[in-house]
């Protein structure tokens, strides 16, 4: 079984509305900072200053990244693990984290896309132009990853609807 954060399929066809993809990146990264909300939770609790605000700024101040930010909470939670043993507890942390570490790479994707016609990737999606079909978008990769190359190549190029 795939795990839920991989990176899904291209999409056969796009979105009929641009609003649409659109809503579906807002509902994402809304979703995300909700989800970042709970882990810097975690971490106050771990570091022992539930609900004191320098664990919390801590929390957003080690990592300026997503990636980061789960690592430094893993890090936290080493330590609370020593001092607290509890093999159930620390599992079940490990599988929160694990979800984390792979939504961030999704989150990333999507919060940094383009909305875009999705005809303009009929040869990646390797279908043939029709100019009788209405106009449908997409949310593809921004031109240039963090190194500043051009996107990934075609196979691994990550194309994403709302549904």
């Amino acid at each position: 079984m795939t795990d839920p954060w991989a990176r899904p399929p291209l999409p056969s066809q796009g979105d009929l509305a641009e609003g649409l993809t659109y809503e579906g990146v807002g509902r994402v990264t809304s979703q995300w900072e909700t989800y970042e909300g709970e882990l810097s939770h975690l971490y106050s609790i771990f570091s022992n200053r539930y609900f004191k605000p320098e664990a919390y700024d801590e929390y957003f101040a080690v990592g300026r990244t997503a990636r980061a930010r789960v690592q430094a909470l893993e890090d936290e939670s080493e330590r609370f693990f020593i001092q607290h043993p509890d093999q159930k507890l620390e599992g079940d942390f490990r599988s929160i984290i694990a979800a984390a570490a792979g939504y961030a790479e999704r989150r990333h994707e999507i919060a940094h896309g383009i909305v875009r016609p999705i005809h303009d990737y009929n040869a990646i999606l390797q279908k043939p132009y029709d100019p009788h079909k209405p106009f449908a978008f997409c949310l593809s990769p921004h031109i240039t990853t963090a190194t500043g190359s051009t996107a990934r190549a075609i196979p691994n190029t990550s194309i994403h609807q709302s549904r």
